[in-house]
């Protein structure tokens, strides 16, 4: 199996969903080695902290064995369902006073809209918007995220909701629930389970921003916007993404939820061996350019598929052509596959991240960094 390092470097928000591209600058270099799943975390522990010639990797490494291991096939849902699946998203997320007749069809029939005196929410069937009166001004806004707690490693510590004090698992547990009973059947492929948790305080009160992932048996898809790799006149390179991004006040109230890419698998290739984290780390130590160094915050392994995707451009008014260009791209298939993804800044978990990725099934490497 050859191995490829693809060195591609930018900044910008990506436009619009896209087709599979994994081309770029590549270098052949030895074969790889691949073990079952049984033995994908094997070593794991003599790993931790390590330095090495051009990184050195964190303290702790927390990997949980993923039940099956796949390539997926991802493309958007039906667009016949949109209409229907809304109305159940919109009775299910607005928390009083829900009425069918405030539900429709945008001006250009491209959202399916609510709206009512406190509640707003669009639905596209790869995407959802929802927000609340409640949603103060500057919100969302980067000072919020100053401090982070990790679901799985910061479980035990607390933090405050509305007037009480919760522990941040408990808090996975509320929103995970949440999540998976009122919007889980958009994505029966998928488990929803919290990331990351942001306390912050806004119109005098205690909020929580909390960043959730799809899982596939045991393996998330990359969450977060990543830094783009390549951008021309007419196309931008980057990475598929699919973030759960929700903000709740209380055990029972969420002000703000948005969900972009919702993903339907369209088909799963079974892998029974893919590379283990040791030949990962052998690999990356023996690839990466003698002048450069780096420091791991966290190792992952996570679906991720290098995407192409077009510019689009309405700002001549054009939104038919834009539309049309937009649902052409979405609706080619993006190939995900099982992905060693070394974090580099993870201050902010994903709002700041950056990653070095080595592709378990070919061994392709790429640095989805900043210049």
């Amino acid at each position: 199996m050859k191995k490829a390092i693809a060195l591609l470097a930018a900044a910008v928000m990506l436009v619009s969903c896209s087709s599979q591209d994994n081309s770029g600058n590549v270098h052949e270099t030895d074969n790889s080695e691949f073990v079952s799943i049984q033995k994908l975390f094997d070593g794991y522990d003599e790993l931790t902290g390590m330095e090495h010639r051009t990184f050195s990797l964190p303290e702790k490494i927390s990997l949980t064995a993923p039940e099956n291991i796949y390539a997926l096939e991802v493309v958007p849902r039906e667009k016949a369902n949109v209409e229907s699946d809304g109305q159940k998203l919109f009775s299910s997320i607005v928390p009083e006073g829900f009425s069918s007749g405030n539900c429709r069809w945008d001006e250009n029939n491209y959202f399916y809209t609510y709206n009512d005196e406190h509640y707003t929410a669009q639905f596209t069937g790869a995407m959802l918007t929802f927000s609340s009166d409640k949603k103060a001004a500057g919100e969302m806004n980067s000072e919020n995220l100053s401090e982070r707690f990790d679901a799985a490693e910061d479980s035990d510590k607390p933090i405050m909701l509305g007037i009480d004090t919760i522990s941040v698992g408990e808090m996975c547990s509320i929103a995970e629930k949440y999540l998976n009973e009122r919007i889980g059947f958009l994505v029966p492929d998928f488990e929803i389970r919290v990331h990351d948790i942001f306390p912050y305080k806004a119109a005098n009160e205690n909020r929580v921003r909390i960043i959730s992932a799809l899982y596939c048996e045991g393996i998330p898809v990359e969450e977060y916007i990543s830094p783009t790799l390549e951008i021309s006149n007419d196309q931008i390179k980057s990475y598929y993404n699919c973030m759960i991004d929700m903000i709740m006040t209380a055990p029972d109230e969420c002000i703000l939820l948005n969900m972009y890419s919702i993903p339907k698998v369209s088909s799963k290739e079974s892998k029974d061996k893919i590379i283990g984290i040791k030949e990962a780390v052998g690999l990356l130590d023996s690839s990466l350019a003698e002048y450069t160094s780096y420091s791991f915050d966290d190792i992952k392994l996570m679906y991720c598929g290098l995407l192409t995707q077009p510019v689009i451009d309405a700002t001549n008014g054009d939104y038919e052509a834009a539309r049309a260009k937009t649902e052409e791209f979405e609706a080619i298939p993006k190939r995900l596959e099982p992905t060693w993804c070394f974090i580099i800044d993870n201050k902010l978990s994903g709002f700041s991240r950056q990653i070095i990725k080595l592709n378990a099934l070919t061994g392709e490497i790429t640095m989805d960094i900043h210049n």
